[in-house]
Order: C-alpha cells, then sequence, then structure tokens
C-alpha cells in the first residue's frame, strides 16, 4: 500500500467517524457501495462511533497507520486508531477480517486501560456491482428494531 493510498483511506475513515458522530447510522441498515473495500471502510466508521460511545468520553480519533485493507484480493484489514481523551492517548488496532467464505468480522480489541471490547460480524455479498455489509444484531454490540 503506497503512501498516498494510506492517507486516501485515513482521511476516508475520519470523514466516516466525524459523519456518524453526527448522524449515527441505524445498525440494521445494509451499508452498500460499489466495492466490498470501500463498503468495510464504512462500516469501520460506525463501529469506531459505537464503540467512542461506549467508551462515554470526549475523544478525538486519528488514524496513525493502515497497516493492510483489502489488498490482492484478500479479504481482510488492519489499521492503527489513536484515541485522544482529554490529555490520555491511547492506541488501538482496528481489524477486519474473513469469518467465514460469506462472513467478515471487526474487532476492536481492548487496551490496557480496559477500555470497552468490540466484536461484530456481518455478512457481505455482491448483488450486482454493489456490495452489502449488514450488521448482525446477534453478533454485535449493536442495538436495533430487529435484534434481540
Amino acid at each position: 500500500m503506497t503512501k498516498e493510498e494510506q492517507e486516501e483511506l485515513s482521511q476516508t475513515l475520519e470523514g466516516y467517524i466525524e459523519l456518524f458522530s453526527r448522524v449515527p447510522p441505524a445498525p440494521c441498515d445494509p451499508i452498500i457501495s460499489t466495492s466490498e473495500k470501500q463498503a468495510a471502510l464504512i462500516w469501520a466508521g460506525a463501529a469506531v462511533v459505537r464503540w467512542l460511545r461506549a467508551k462515554k468520553g470526549k475523544q478525538l480519533v486519528r488514524v496513525i497507520s493502515f497497516e493492510r485493507w483489502f489488498e490482492k484480493s484478500k479479504r481482510d484489514g488492519k489499521l492503527m486508531l489513536a484515541v485522544l481523551d482529554g490529555k490520555k492517548k491511547v492506541y488501538v488496532d482496528l481489524m477486519v477480517g474473513p469469518l467465514t467464505a460469506r462472513y467478515l468480522k471487526l474487532i476492536i480489541p481492548p487496551d490496557p486501560d480496559a477500555d470497552p471490547y468490540l466484536n461484530e460480524s456481518g455478512v457481505s455479498f455482491s448483488a450486482g456491482i454493489d456490495w452489502k455489509i449488514e450488521v448482525l444484531p446477534q453478533d454485535s454490540n449493536a442495538k436495533c428494531a430487529k435484534g434481540i
């Protein structure tokens, strides 16, 4: 992944985080994009916002680095986020990977200060030229009308 691609992905993800912090997406509404790579990026932005809300603080999030993101037909990605909460700075990894041939999983592991752990599963499939990722409520911290 080139530096320019990393910067573009970082700006895009930070834009989704800012957008979803103002207008939260409905957790059960599908995320549709022309590529699974882009759909997973939108899903990651929504997941980060839900994770931050569980932390119940005023945070600023910046993408530090993308290790990989759906490169060479691989269905996975990993990036590092810096979360600033007051004077405290925490670094966390966000990982997206295949759960099965049809499902993806998204994980934000807990940090040493025992911040909330996020583990979501979503289904992705091609509908013509569009890719769709829907959060599965039974596997997610997200609540929705169709959920349990």
